[in-house]
């Protein structure tokens, strides 16, 4: 498994090379053009090997006995998204990415939604399952590039407004299994800040790294710590 370690991007969680200042941004997040409702995004692992299949198993596969192990891995790779700051005068809420009815129909069940739960159980962390709701239904956007990702999940989330009240100057945990662009997250994100959360973050098992990410620098090192990462304890 890779699972991912510092040093990482503090706000789209990917793994970099080297770190020069204590909160290092990798060169994506960097541009002056990118805007995102999202502030920052951690993740297990990312998303290949026995960590992609484990992946599969859980959302096609009913492999539902995965969750435990699942999100301790994901509540230990988010330690910093979870501990409440000093500032706060509530603990952060986690919120599930909801499914369609009619994805949710054919599934049988919310995989977002039973890792926030678990991960809720173990910290005893609040958690909202009905903030969101998705509004238009969605196809499979496998092989589409990020933009068409984007420009299909516009407007794909709304909010409920009975949970307005419990949003508003909050910060949110959004929980999901994997994030591709991290399209999803953001089209999640953009109405829990127009709402008036205070800040959106995000916690998933693994990311898909662009081609260009600096990950691909930092391959050898990851290998070769591979085999003893398998038992060893998930480093925040």
């Amino acid at each position: 498994m890779s699972f991912i370690r510092k040093p990482l991007c503090q706000a789209c969680g990917t793994p970099m090379l080297v770190a020069l200042d204590q909160e290092p941004l990798c060169p994506a997040c960097q541009e002056p053009l990118t805007a995102s409702s999202l502030s920052r995004t951690r993740a297990v692992g990312l998303y290949r090997g026995a960590l992609a299949e484990m992946i599969k198993a859980y959302k096609h596969g009913d492999r539902l006995d995965l969750v435990p192990r699942l999100a301790s891995w994901m509540l230990a790779s988010g330690k910093d998204l979870m501990d409440q700051a000093k500032d706060e005068p509530e603990a952060p809420l986690l919120v599930p990415i909801p499914l369609h009815w009619r994805r949710q129909l054919k599934r049988r069940y919310n995989q977002a939604a039973l890792l926030a739960s678990a991960i809720a159980k173990t910290s005893g962390a609040p958690l909202c399952q009905d903030v969101l709701i998705r509004q238009h239904f969605v196809a499979s956007q496998k092989g589409q590039s990020a933009d068409q990702r984007f420009a299909n999940l516009y407007g794909a989330f709304g909010l409920r407004e009975k949970r307005r009240a419990l949003i508003k100057g909050r910060r949110i945990i959004l929980v999901d299994d994997v994030r591709t662009t991290g399209a999803t997250l953001q089209a999640a994100a953009e109405p829990l800040i127009e709402a008036g959360a205070r800040q959106v973050d995000a916690l998933v098992i693994a990311l898909v790294p662009a081609p260009s990410s600096s990950y691909l620098a930092s391959e050898s090192r990851q290998k070769d710590d591979d085999a003893s990462q398998f038992d060893a304890p998930i480093q925040d």
